[in-house]
């Protein structure tokens, strides 16, 4: 089921049905959206434009289900559950695992990079990782995509942060020979174990983002004190303009 928020298209089911989604046939760009995702759509025309190139963006937080319900809440708050992109990603994985398909990993520090490669292949031993390559490139260096292209990878996970993975993806995505192309924000850091999350009681009533806050104040404050009173103001704005 698809809601349009600030002329985006999200993609709100649950979990399987998400991941069921991502490995269809007719599905090869998939991201998230999540409350900062769409403040940044909402003043960049060019990120909207980037974003809405994908096949697939599924709702990441609390916020969006929110921001669906405030015009479906039958719909969204009662059938659907609260979808966070760094507990469907492992998911992403484990399904490549399972069915022993191939893996390359762009993105974030070497530093990064190298524990949650380090991590990913502790975790799912045997896992065919064909490539790696840290976040810190120009996105106009074509060597990146010969050295993708080289590894032939079904999945290509791409974790440079909003907007410039949507950008690097839709600008590369014809010439990338990847079956799968998934942008995970942060989530490379999840997997290094460079990113703190909540326990889950706290995940399950939609605050994990409070912890972020809290453990990391000076990245996050303008994401979340400014940014989600905004997101609200926004949503509202648009159903207001819509009756």
């Amino acid at each position: 089921m698809k809601y349009n928020i600030f002329g985006i298209d999200v993609y709100f089911a649950n979990y399987n049905e998400i991941l069921d989604k991502i490995f269809s046939e007719d599905i090869r760009t998939v991201t998230c959206a999540n409350q900062h995702y769409l403040n940044l759509a909402y003043v960049n025309k060019n990120y909207r434009k980037n974003l809405n190139s994908f096949d697939l963006i599924f709702p990441d937080g609390v916020g969006l289900k929110w921001g669906a319900g405030v015009t479906d809440y039958s719909n969204i708050v009662k059938k659907f559950e609260r979808i966070n992109g760094s507990d469907i990603y492992p998911e992403i994985i484990n399904r490549v695992f399972n069915e022993n398909l191939s893996l390359y990993i762009l993105g974030d520090s070497q530093i990064v990079l190298d524990s949650a490669v380090k991590n990913i292949m502790g975790k799912f031993r045997g896992i065919k990782i064909t490539g790696v390559h840290h976040g810190y490139f120009d996105l106009y260096d074509e060597s990146i995509i010969e050295g993708v292209n080289s590894s032939n990878p079904f999945l290509l996970l791409v974790g440079l942060g909003a907007p410039r993975q949507e950008e690097w993806i839709a600008r590369w995505k014809d010439k990338l020979n990847a079956r799968k192309i998934v942008a995970v924000g942060g989530g490379l850091r999840v997997f290094a174990g460079d990113r703190r999350r909540g326990p889950m009681w706290v995940r399950n009533i939609g605050l994990e983002w409070l912890v972020r806050l809290l453990t990391e104040p000076s990245k996050t404050w303008k994401r979340y004190v400014i940014g989600i009173p905004l997101f609200i103001y926004r949503v509202l704005k648009q159903k207001f303009q819509k009756s």
